[in-house]
């Protein structure tokens, strides 16, 4: 749709830009200028003063001296009244003065007025004050030209609208359906900048009247400095889209405050101050803006270069503008065009921006939308491939329970018939140690089978914390395991699921701790979040197998490099850690130099 309305917009200029009708000539043979410094000079002093050749736009910057403004006029011999307008509309004071008229001269109610003339040469002066920057440009045309110029006027007007009408309502349609900070933006500039155009250049009085509060000066003058605010407003956030750095986001905000308070003091201050300071504001915001868009978009890949470009070009507009403004560089076109078909740039620019906006986001939602499915299927392939892995590994822990227990019957029945202390009995306790340690991973499989399927069932139930302590220390046949229980501890719990935790965590620290080193199991009691409770602590020095990576020690077969000359299959920390999480606990892994340890936490009965 928008790649309609810009193919719509560029064939609406063309036809409109071949369809423009001739400029009427004005009847100016000459434009001279005269500053008064303190404005109280009369006429018949300041024909004796020495003025200056003026262009066809002058341009003074922003001064408080009046501005005598000397024309003369080459009137057709047929021409009774001439027409004279003066460019923009905002001028506050604005008289003219003429061998026709009396001494006093006739103020100017608008920009437009019919004049007196006698065939051949004709003097006129306008004295010229306001508030904001003396620019402007007086023509004077014969009654055809004027309704010449009339015409190309309407004609202008006309291009101007038929190209932000159906944008205008096309960013109201974007803002309503996608709620974006950037549509508001542009959606308020517009507004403003098409306001701003019609006051300027006269639309305004001629539709409200000259003495209306719309067309004021006043009205102008806000809808100016709300427009250089929009604009800096919409360029900041078309930065930000392709990656603005926070310290220009910084400078913009900082822009951005100084702005509203000049606006504000526009209503208390010297409105000639304020304005100025805006604009100086404007100038400064337009260079930081053009050297921000040359630095954001000089990273970005090359589809997004036509954006820095139009934005490069939208910023140098902008600067020669306010640079016009403070007279520092001369304006030699026409007034109306100046100011008409940068409006309709503008809508180029903004239509083409938003299209290659959108153009991006669905780029990259696209992007998106691969990776997504990318990594979608790299997930189905990865729990396909678990399951696999856990499918074998049930099927191979079942069958190698009856040859296990096989192997052990035969090794316990030889060792009895041998004497203690032979080399042959020491090699039969080896193969019933190796054997208990497969019995002990096929359980740590059946268990995880179990805990997969849902199949185990628990049952809490008030039980003495130090009793099954022991039980599971006397199975576990070792002297290495130091218990420390300061007092007995009741606690509201499940038995099985607690001998296997324990279970599990004091054969890993026994397997992974050096040789002959302690491992301690200790019960202290806490305080948890609102219960009372224990807490079950096992550490044990650090071995040959080295220190686990604490953001995979809980995950399923996860297995330390060192770790993987022992037995094991990585289940018994992740057997424990689900075990934990269904009594409403949690494991806790604490690393210290040198040792490592695993905590839970229990409710006391």
């Amino acid at each position: 749709m928008l790649a309609r309305l810009t193919l719509w917009f560029f064939i609406r200029l063309a036809l409109g830009l071949a369809c423009l009708p001739v400029a009427a000539q004005d009847l100016i043979a000459e434009r001279a200028i005269f500053e008064d410094p303190y404005g109280t000079l009369t006429l018949g002093q300041v024909r004796q003063a020495e003025f200056s050749v003026a262009g066809n736009i002058i341009s003074q910057g922003y001064t408080r001296a009046a501005l005598w403004v000397r024309l003369r006029v080459d009137a057709p011999p047929d021409a009774q009244h001439l027409r004279l307008r003066v460019f923009p509309a905002q001028l506050e004071e604005v008289t003219l003065y003429s061998a026709l008229l009396p001494d006093e001269g006739l103020r100017l109610t608008g920009h437009a007025t019919w004049m007196d003339a006698l065939p051949g040469p004709n003097l006129y002066y306008l004295r010229i004050r306001t508030s904001g920057p003396m620019l402007l440009q007086p023509l004077v045309f014969s009654a055809e030209q004027a309704q010449q110029d009339d015409s190309t006027r309407g004609f202008i007007l006309g291009v101007v609208l038929a190209c932000y009408a159906p944008l205008l309502v096309w960013l109201l349609v974007l803002l309503m359906t996608r709620r974006q900070m950037l549509h508001l933006a542009f959606l308020l500039n517009f507004s403003v900048v098409v306001a701003s155009f019609l006051g300027w250049m006269g639309y305004l009085s001629e539709f409200f009247g000259p003495v209306h509060w719309a067309s004021g000066s006043t009205a102008i003058f806000l809808l100016g400095m709300v427009n250089i605010f929009t604009g800096f407003l919409c360029v900041c956030l078309v930065l930000q889209r392709f990656g603005l750095p926070r310290w220009g986001q910084h400078v913009f905000t900082v822009l951005g405050i100084l702005y509203g308070v000049l606006f504000l003091l526009f209503f208390v201050l010297d409105r000639q101050r304020t304005m100025q300071g805006s604009s100086i504001v404007g100038l400064v915001a337009s260079v930081f803006g053009l050297l921000l868009t040359i630095a954001v978009f000089y990273r970005q890949k090359r589809s997004t270069w036509l954006i820095g470009t139009l934005l490069c070009v939208a910023m140098v507009l902008g600067l020669r503008w306010f640079l016009t403004l403070h007279a520092l560089v001369s304006a030699v076109e026409s007034l109306v065009s100046l100011l008409s078909f940068r409006l309709i740039f503008a809508v180029g620019f903004v239509s083409v921006t938003l299209w290659l906006i959108d153009r991006e986001k669905q780029s990259q939602l696209q992007t998106s939308m691969m990776n997504e499915a990318v990594a979608r299927k790299l997930a189905e392939s990865e729990t396909q491939r678990r399951q696999t892995q856990e499918r074998f590994m049930t099927m191979l822990m079942h069958e190698l329970k009856t040859p296990l227990a096989i192997i052990q019957l035969a090794a316990t029945s030889l060792g009895r018939h041998l004497l203690p202390d032979s080399g042959d009995a020491t090699r039969v306790k080896n193969i019933n140690r190796a054997v208990d340690d497969l019995n002990a991973l096929v359980e740590r499989c059946a268990s995880a089978d179990q805990i997969d399927q849902g199949a185990m069932h628990m049952h809490k139930e008030s039980l003495c914390l130090e009793t099954l302590a022991a039980d599971v220390l006397q199975t576990m046949g070792t002297d290495r395991i130091t218990l420390s229980a300061p007092a007995q501890h009741t606690v509201f719990s499940d038995a099985q699921y607690l001998r296997l935790i324990l279970l599990n965590l004091l054969s890993n620290a026994l397997k992974y701790s050096p040789p002959d080193s302690p491992v301690t199991l200790q019960f202290d009691h806490t305080a948890g979040a609102h219960v009372a409770g224990v807490s079950v602590c096992i550490s044990n020095a650090v071995g040959a197998a080295g220190m686990p990576d604490p953001a995979h020690v809980f995950t399923r077969y996860y297995r330390a490099e060192g770790a993987r000359r022992q037995v094991g299959a990585g289940l018994g920390l992740w057997l424990a850690q689900a075990l934990a999480r269904q009594l409403g606990s949690e494991l806790q892994f604490k690393a210290d130099p040198g040792r490592v340890g695993f905590s839970f936490f229990l409710e006391l009965a």
